[in-house]
């Protein structure tokens, strides 16, 4: 009798843990336990990175940050400040420009709240070369899907 009240709870357990966690290969729960078409149920993490622009690539766009309304953005405008306050001529002289995006190299990154990541979207791609107070820098915008 107790093997069959275990079996019975931990089924129960286990079906409620996984309940609409599992999907079929068109995106749909298979347990009916959400219309959701994403591969999971969280949202993904964006931040904006920036890095020392070293030398900017042939051919690639440097945008004014002001110019370009990217400061309108006030998440934008502050990791381009924090950024510029760890930036220094020592530093840029160290870094290789094959180097430039290492993580290493990094001078900012902040998160973009889910409020703000639609207004960062329409203002940057993947990355963008950005010119900030006579500096150059590379902004990349990241999206970790969980």
């Amino acid at each position: 009798m107790k093997r069959r009240e275990y079996l019975a709870v931990s089924g129960t357990v286990l079906g409620a843990l996984s309940a609409g966690c599992f999907r079929n290969d068109s995106g749909e729960s298979t347990t009916g336990g959400g219309s959701s078409n994403d591969e999971t149920d969280c949202d993904p993490i964006r931040t904006l990175e920036v890095y020392p622009a070293i030398v900017v690539p042939d051919g690639e766009p440097r945008l004014d940050a002001g110019e370009a309304g990217l400061l309108e953005v006030d998440l934008i405008e502050r990791v381009l400040e924090q950024a510029y306050q760890e930036d220094s001529d020592e530093l840029r002289e160290r870094i290789d420009s094959s180097e430039q995006d290492d993580p290493d190299s990094r001078l900012a990154e902040m998160r973009v709240p889910p409020a703000e990541a639609d207004a960062v979207q329409d203002r940057l791609g993947g990355l963008t070369y950005v010119n900030y107070r006579d500096r150059d820098y590379a902004l990349s915008h990241v999206m970790t899907v969980c």
